[in-house]
């Protein structure tokens, strides 16, 4: 046995899960992986939550940019945060029609937008992205507690899905 493996069963052997407990932990694991690699789960739109335009990796000409600046408050299980960014159009007949704050993959909460951005129209040269800013309060009322994966995504007004960059990873706590 590898010295890897022997580490991790002795680390479940530590925490006192038990077979059982052991054994829901390692299936929920596996189904969470089967997930990610599928790519991901799907809205209740049927819909995939990942980006149709993925351009973050800047291999392209992105006709959005944008950013997930900051993730304020305490993840806790029970908690609000608050995530906050930015997406502008390169081009002035494209607009921003929505942003979308993925957990996951899984869309769950739709960001106001139109916040003001100075920073971001000084920093780029271009006035017009002076409201480019966008914010929204996510519950974290029925996540699991664990690491999970926090990003955004840009819809315009074609309907194309702009991936933002700045997604991180987040760990929610459980101290109920």
């Amino acid at each position: 046995m590898s010295n890897s493996l022997q580490e991790f069963e002795e680390f479940l052997e530590s925490i006192e899960l038990g077979e059982s407990g052991i054994k829901r932990w390692c299936a929920v694991a596996v189904l969470l992986l089967l997930i990610q690699l599928s790519g991901g789960c799907f809205s209740s739109s049927g819909r995939s939550s990942r980006a149709e335009n993925i351009n973050a990796d800047g291999n392209l000409p992105a006709e959005v940019r944008g950013w997930l600046d900051r993730v304020e408050g305490k993840p806790q299980v029970g908690s609000r945060i608050n995530v906050v960014g930015w997406a502008a159009p390169e081009r002035p007949e494209t607009r921003i029609e929505a942003v979308e704050v993925l957990l996951d993959g899984i869309e769950i909460a739709e960001a106001a937008e139109g916040v003001e951005r100075l920073d971001v129209a000084d920093s780029f040269g271009k006035p017009d992205w002076s409201k480019s800013g966008w914010e929204t309060e996510v519950s974290l009322d029925n996540i699991l507690p664990g690491e999970h994966r926090i990003e955004a995504v840009a819809r315009d007004s074609r309907g194309a899905r702009h991936s933002l960059r700045g997604g991180r990873l987040i760990m929610v706590l459980d101290l109920r």
